[in-house]
């Protein structure tokens, strides 16, 4: 029997293993269709003493702050530069950069949003940043750590959370270069949310000439510059999103895998900057209800790579939380293998990270603080497919929420990489793995091989290596004759119920050895094969029932345990902040009392010097005599009683001083206000008066005396006095070059305010400025830049269309007039005309 993928009878023939600590690396025997039952020891919760003898880890820095609370990717990588995100009870989140061989580091400063995505391009040192308001920063990196600005684009359109799922996600073509090494290299970027996708060519918007920061809409308007798709079938399932986004090496297509319905294949429209849709494909009875997690496509993104293998033969598909991997080739979309995780821990994710080699597929398990490598029989053959031959663990003695793979280590052997930070030895290494050896273990034999990634644990950063077995199973032929010779191994179960009609389809299938028919029936043989058959399926049910009940009891355990801890850390953090409150509080009343108190006692004592004066001198002797003779308690309520009077009275002395001072100076400064406002009208209307009997008379010593004045109302004035028609003549104006250039500056300053008569003189005083004047060649283009960005910040905020259409036709008036370089005729009049001047002075 053929299932819908095409997988030969993967009902009948099922591999079932147990993955532990123990028996961390087991190989597969053929890979079709495997069950992995993960053991959940008490060391995940009670804490576990080191880390898997195949794990070496270098601590790279150390960092504070609850990492784990950060939503979106954590980590990224490009050779042995490792962008990461931080957070820090002081500062907040940040984004910072390190060079993982020379030390050296950079932290981002200037983000006024925070971080929800950050991803290296593979083929290149481009770091793509999007920020929490949809701004997408791309910085090319040096290997120094040195980012630098190659594009951005702002004021994306808004978009509506709807959970920790939902959150915006980078994904960058990792292109390779064809044969025709002429070929310019392609930087290509995916956003996706929700239903949306947006797919950005960085190389055609750069070379638009839209500079470093691009609004989105500029960006769609260019051909080939930003596509879009939005995902409108199926409206009634909100939850639907789009679960991962891959672009072809090559940059011709895009597959896109949503968490319900089929993975959709499109190719690029560059004249409407839309996708076409090209295939599409479902992993029909694999995926629970059609679920994607990821997908990743099989291809070598090595240097050393073959190039004439095509792109995209092979996929895998991951779903149901990471729980079920499946392995197709992407011809026919035949079913190659699947991989079924089962787990009583039920809070149990998976979250997938591909290798450039298309070797492996991690699955990184944070709750339960392991990695779980799947290895895959990749020949990269055009006559022979891929299949999944073996799985290894990878546990932890700390949690690790986040890993990423690098190209470049700083490990010089195993041996030599210390175990540092989770204070493990390497000195049991390959422990237990030949143990209780069976014949089907022989078969499979394997090499060794190292992965090497960065890691972010819950107080440190580490880089991580894993040295992995590589499993090199017999051909399957091989297994099937040995198999026909004895037993089958211990981990393939057979179905014995599938009909005969199937099994007589199946007869040069997986393992299974059809015994010849006999005519005769022993009645007996299949009674106490049927007693067996029911006593085995009342043991199953015994020990299911069992199983569950350990798993309820266990998830119940867990779910309480994690209750008891997070209520003890929220216990502390309110005992600290309330503690913390109180210390500031005592402090701050301290510092007030103790400032009070030095108030006081400077206030007494500078009031009771005057007072003791007086009476030394008036009363000394008496007052001597007095105290000889009276009773010193008496004397001193008199002198508390007096002290009291002299106070008051200094007081009230004081306030009705400075409430008299103040009014006088306050009439003071309102008279001397007053003065000043009326000499200066009287000044303004005097220099109007000289200025009317100035533009009768030169019009144009008018107008340079208003420009020299540099008071907008002033020449405002003036040019409404004057026809600009008769000095402006073109061709043979009256007015210097610098006269011209100083009123477009000034004029340009207030725009907003009577346009009609700045319009007529820039309309007429642009076509007059000579670009070849040495007096004035240097100034003149600032002067227009400024025009030129108030002409187009009018032409935004304006309505009026018929005032829209007059500001365009300034705008590209003074465009081709003043910001045009200059031809090389021009240059050469200017420097005659400069020489000319020269020689004559």
């Amino acid at each position: 029997m053929v299932d819908s993928h095409g997988l030969q009878s993967p009902d009948v023939v099922v591999e079932k293993y147990t993955i532990s600590r123990e028996k961390s690396s087991i190989g597969f025997e053929i890979g079709n269709n495997v069950t992995v039952q993960l053991n959940a020891p008490s060391d995940v919760d009670n804490g576990r003493e080191r880390d898997s003898s195949n794990a070496h880890t270098k601590v790279i820095m150390d960092h504070k702050g609850d990492i784990q609370y950060l939503r979106g990717r954590i980590l990224t990588s490009n050779g042995p530069i490792v962008g990461f995100r931080s957070i820090h009870e002081s500062v907040g989140e940040s984004m910072n950069l390190i060079n993982l061989q020379t030390k050296q580091r950079h932290r981002f400063k200037d983000f006024p949003f925070r971080t929800i995505d950050l991803a290296f391009a593979q083929h290149h040192k481009y770091l793509a940043v999007l920020n929490a308001d949809l701004s997408l920063v791309v910085f090319e990196v040096s290997d120094r750590c040195d980012p630098k600005k190659y594009l951005s684009i702002v004021n994306w359109p808004s978009y509506q959370s709807q959970g920790n799922e939902d959150q915006p996600k980078l994904s960058w073509c990792p292109y390779i270069q064809g044969e025709d090494e002429d070929d310019e290299t392609i930087h290509m970027i995916a956003v996706y949310l929700g239903r949306q996708l947006y797919i950005v060519n960085l190389g055609v918007l750069k070379e638009a000439g839209l500079g470093d920061t691009i609004e989105f809409e500029d960006a769609k308007k260019e051909d080939g510059g930003l596509f879009c798709h939005y995902f409108s079938d199926q409206p009634d399932k909100k939850n639907l999103r789009i679960a991962s986004v891959c672009i072809s090496p090559d940059s011709t297509a895009v597959a896109i895998a949503k968490t319900e319905g089929p993975v959709q294949f499109f190719t690029f429209n560059e004249e409407n900057n839309t996708l076409t849709a090209a295939h599409c494909f479902e992993p029909r009875g694999f995926a629970r209800n059609g679920l994607i997690d990821d997908l990743i496509f099989l291809d070598d993104l090595t240097p050393d790579r073959r190039k004439s293998l095509p792109f995209w033969r092979s996929c895998v598909v991951v779903s149901n939380d990471g729980h079920k991997v499946a392995l197709y080739e992407c011809q026919s979309w035949k079913c190659l293998g699947r991989i079924r995780f089962e787990t009583t821990r039920a809070i149990n994710k998976f979250v997938s990270i591909s290798d450039p080699a298309a070797n492996f597929v991690h699955l990184l398990d944070v709750d339960g603080m392991n990695v779980f490598t799947i290895e895959i029989r990749n020949p990269f053959r055009t006559d022979e497919q891929p299949r999944f031959v073996g799985i290894t663990q990878t546990s932890f003695c700390h949690s690790i929420f986040s890993i990423a793979p690098i190209s470049s280590n700083t490990f010089e052997n195993a041996e030599d990489s210390g175990d540092d930070l989770f204070n493990n030895d390497s000195n049991d290494e390959e422990s237990g793995d030949e143990s209780d050896g069976t014949e089907s273990d022989t078969r499979m034999k394997h090499t060794k091989i190292k992965r090497h990634f960065v890691a972010m644990g819950k107080r440190s950063m580490v880089e991580l290596q894993l040295t992995l077995k590589q499993h090199i199973p017999s051909p399957v032929g091989t297994v099937a004759a040995e198999s026909s010779q004895k037993e089958p191994s211990p981990s393939v179960y057979v179905d014995t119920e599938t009909p005969e009609h199937q099994q007589l389809q199946n007869s040069g299938g997986l393992l299974m050895k059809v015994a010849p028919q006999t005519s005769s029936i022993d009645v007996e043989s299949v009674n106490q094969k049927l007693d067996d058959v029911i006593a085995a399926l009342a043991r199953i049910e015994a020990d299911r029932k069992n199983s569950n009940e350990q798993m309820v009891q266990q998830i119940v355990t867990a779910l309480d345990e994690n209750i008891r801890m997070r209520e003890g850390y929220m216990l502390n953090r309110i005992e600290q902040v309330c503690e913390n409150g109180r210390l500031d509080t005592i402090a701050a009343i301290r510092n007030g009392l103790a400032n009070l108190n030095g108030n006081m006692e400077t206030f007494v004592r500078d009031q009771g010097v005057e007072t003791a004066e007086y009476i030394s001198q008036r009363v000394g002797s008496t007052t001597r005599n007095a105290l000889a003779e009276c009773i010193l308690p008496s004397f001193e309520r008199s002198c508390e009683v007096l002290f009291e009077r002299l106070n008051e009275h200094f007081r009230h002395g004081i306030n009705e001083y400075l409430a008299t001072t103040s009014q006088m100076i306050q009439g003071t400064a309102m008279a001397t206000m007053q003065m000043a406002a009326q000499q200066q009208q009287q000044k303004g209307e005097l220099e109007r008066i000289a200025l009317l009997r100035m533009i009768e008379t030169n019009p144009e010593e008018a107008v340079e005396a208003a420009l020299n004045k540099a008071d907008m109302s002033i020449l405002e004035f003036v040019c409404s006095k004057i026809n600009p028609e008769k000095i402006v003549i073109p061709g043979n104006t009256k007015l210097s070059q610098k006269c011209l250039v100083s009123l477009v500056s000034q004029f340009t300053a207030t725009l907003s305010s009577d346009r009609d008569l700045k319009f007529k003189w820039i309309e007429l005083v642009i076509p007059e400025i000579d670009m070849s004047d040495p007096e004035i060649i240097h100034v003149v283009t600032p002067v227009a830049q400024k025009l030129v960005n108030a002409l187009q910040e009018l032409m935004e905020n304006t309505a009026d269309e018929p005032v829209r259409r007059y500001v365009r036709l300034l705008y590209q008036m003074t465009r081709s007039s003043l910001l045009q370089p200059p031809t090389p005729s021009q240059r050469t009049s200017a420097l005659s005309k400069f020489l000319s001047d020269h020689s004559q002075q």
